[in-house]
Parts: C-alpha cells; structure tokens; sequence
C-alpha cells in the first residue's frame, strides 16, 4: 500500500545529449500532514512519441511501483497537442483509463510561454534568441558539423 491515498503524474518528454527523446515521469502527492511531495519514478527512452505510445509507458511506472491508477486523480503534461489532445492525445488515453483524472496545463510551460511572448518586444532578446537558434540548427542539422563541435568542446575541455 502506498504511502498516500491519491495522487497527480507530471510527464514531460525532452531530447537528452544524444539526441534521443526521454519521458520523464513524476508523481505528486499530500500526505496526511498535508505536505506536498513530488517523487521522480523515472525516465523511459521513447522510440515513438505518438500518444498511443506515450500513455502506454505513462502506465508502466504505475504498475511497476505499485500504485491504483483509480487513485490519480490528475495529469499534467504541457500543451503540445500529441500531449493535451482532447479527441487523440495522451490526456484522453489516460482519460480511457481513468475517467476522473482530470487534465492541467502545466504552469511551468504557461509560464514559459508568457516569457517568450513578452520578449518577444525587445528586438535586442529576439535578435539574441535568433543567433543562437540558428547557431544550434546550424551545428545540429549536420552529423559532421555536430562531431566536430564536440571535438572542439573536448580539445577546449568543456
């Protein structure tokens, strides 16, 4: 039996160094003195970022550590529509699963988009963000550029 009687999962999905797309996945939870928890249950390469796939490997830490998935009473991913689809994405595959697990906007990516969308006023943050956007596309869309930039980092010690 678990430590707490409900809970919410955080899921977010990034590209790690080499390249390859993780999902992280994190519960939060209140315990009977009311403190709030979150607790990392881990982090899953995924092959494939349909939601299909993504709420699959979302139930798997679930089951793997014990937890009534009738108790999460909360999902919270960002707003990317594979994530926070309402008739296809991952928030309505757990819905399947889950009726009363309500969908949250993740505020820390709400908050990113009201930060990008502010400066997006200032031409000196917007023509700094575009240099180094292109730097990255530049160096990125290329496996021998790439390589060669990690040699450089290696032959500088960085």
């Amino acid at each position: 039996m678990s430590p707490f009687s409900i809970y919410s999962i955080l899921v977010d999905k990034t590209k790690d160094s080499s390249k390859k797309e993780q999902l992280s996945f994190l519960i939060r939870f209140v315990d009977i003195n009311f403190n709030i928890f979150e607790k990392a249950l881990g982090c899953s390469h995924m092959k494939k970022s349909d939601a299909t796939s993504l709420a699959q490997e979302i139930v798997k830490p679930i089951q793997e550590n014990n937890l009534d998935i009738n108790k999460c009473i909360a999902q919270c991913y960002d707003g990317a529509s594979v994530m926070s689809g309402v008739y296809s994405g991952v928030q309505q595959k757990i819905s399947e699963i889950v009726p009363h697990a309500v969908y949250i906007h993740c505020y820390a990516h709400r908050l990113n988009l009201c930060l990008v969308d502010c400066i997006q006023t200032v031409p000196l943050i917007v023509d700094f963000f575009d240099t180094i956007q292109n730097l990255y596309k530049y160096l990125m869309n290329s496996q021998t550029r790439y390589e060669l930039f990690i040699e450089a980092q290696k032959n500088k010690n960085v």
